[in-house]
């Protein structure tokens, strides 16, 4: 499906996120492990054709036993081809995230390491999960999601709105509409407000003051090490020149002077004090982090409710892929997924469009893969 992907989406794809078979000993996938044959006599040995050289629907998918000589190799050898020919789908400033746990993620990091260069990694996500409650010496509580680039060099600097940022507006909105021009009172009742709900604003709860423009969180204006600038600033109202920092000012004179004219600059109440710039709510991003939390369970549910109870083992959180999207695309761009499993890339990416009143586009894929016997997908009636 790949190789048929490359003549319409050659270059043209901003974001991959794949969550292959992690290779656990139990896993089921294509593979090659015998190269001195025939295409033909290799179907016919796999099961994929029988004897009259017919294609078969059954024997696609093999175990991949740990007890086999070849176990890391034959996976390895199944996800090179794909990742391949997944990088020439990738526009210039596209991006790669492949799911993994700990079997694979140091082959998988050398691998992507052969195919898009060492200078391409962008990172690697820590995703830490519900506790893994399996008797072993160390209990297993995340997985990874490596992420590499085309061309690391044309990158632009990923950014997203702070959702928390956006509760903090919301409810500073509501207090000006219920006390005008009341700044004090708005900042008293905003501090109690994030005061009480501190732990669903992380990385915001600090944006608690208010002023004539909005809310804002009084930064620092001193350079982190000696020889930042030095000039006056005059207090407006002691006219005397304020205190610079030891280290010097961390704005040149005329960034200063625009700072001011603006409003951003908050002075003490004498010259005595360090004056402080104004960071703005609305200026507040979001970054992606190298550590990402969610308890599994919550994306789980959402997948139960839709097919079935554990119709599908361990879905894709739709909630982190949407969050990925909001740092990587803008309108018309693509994204795909070709281990589509319960389609969780294709779910985040029409939350994101819903969300966000944008249009990005999915291309998802998934073979035909048989039900196991006895499992809940094969009661539910999904042969």
């Amino acid at each position: 499906m790949l190789k048929v992907l490359q003549k319409s989406y050659y270059g043209k794809v901003k974001m991959i996120y794949i969550d292959p078979p992690y290779n656990t000993g139990k896993d089921s996938f294509i593979y090659p492990d015998k190269f001195s044959e025939t295409k033909e006599e290799y179907l016919k040995r796999i099961g994929e054709k029988d004897e009259e050289g017919y294609m078969m629907k059954e024997g696609l998918f093999r175990k991949n036993s740990k007890e086999n000589g070849q176990f890391h190799s034959n996976w390895l050898n199944m996800m090179l081809p794909r990742l391949f020919l997944a990088r020439n789908l990738l526009k210039d400033d596209g991006v790669i995230f492949v799911s993994i746990d700990d079997n694979e993620q140091a082959n998988l990091k050398l691998l992507l390491d052969e195919i898009f260069g060492e200078d391409n990694f962008i990172g690697e996500l820590i995703i830490q999960t519900a506790t893994d409650n399996n008797p072993t010496q160390i209990n297993t509580e995340h997985e990874y999601m490596l992420c590499y680039s085309k061309n690391k060099y044309a990158l632009n600097k990923w950014g997203s709105k702070s959702k928390h940022a956006e509760k903090i507006q919301e409810k500073y909105l509501e207090l000006k509409q219920a006390y005008g021009a009341n700044i004090g009172k708005i900042q008293q009742e905003l501090r109690e407000w994030i005061k009480k709900n501190k732990k669903d604003l992380p990385k915001v709860s600090h944006y608690d003051n208010v002023d004539e423009r909005g809310v804002f969180h009084d930064g620092d204006v001193a350079n982190t090490i000696f020889g930042g600038y030095e000039y006056d600033i005059i207090h407006p109202v002691t006219g005397k020149p304020c205190k610079v920092p030891p280290k010097g000012f961390r704005f040149p004179e005329d960034t200063m002077n625009e700072l001011m004219a603006r409003g951003d600059i908050m002075f003490g109440e004498d010259e005595s004090t360090l004056i402080k710039p104004k960071k703005r709510l609305e200026d507040a991003k979001d970054i992606l982090r190298t550590i990402i939390y969610e308890d599994g369970r919550a994306s789980t549910k959402v997948v139960d409710d839709l097919v079935g109870r554990s119709v599908f083992d361990n879905p894709k959180s739709h909630f982190i892929l949407a969050r990925l999207i909001s740092f990587i695309c803008v309108d018309n761009d693509i994204v795909l997924d070709f281990f589509a499993g319960s389609a969780s890339t294709a779910h985040a990416a029409m939350d994101f469009n819903e969300i966000e009143n944008k249009k990005v586009k999915f291309v998802c894929v998934q073979l035909p893969e048989l039900v196991e016997k006895g499992t809940e997908a094969e009661k539910a009636g999904y042969k």
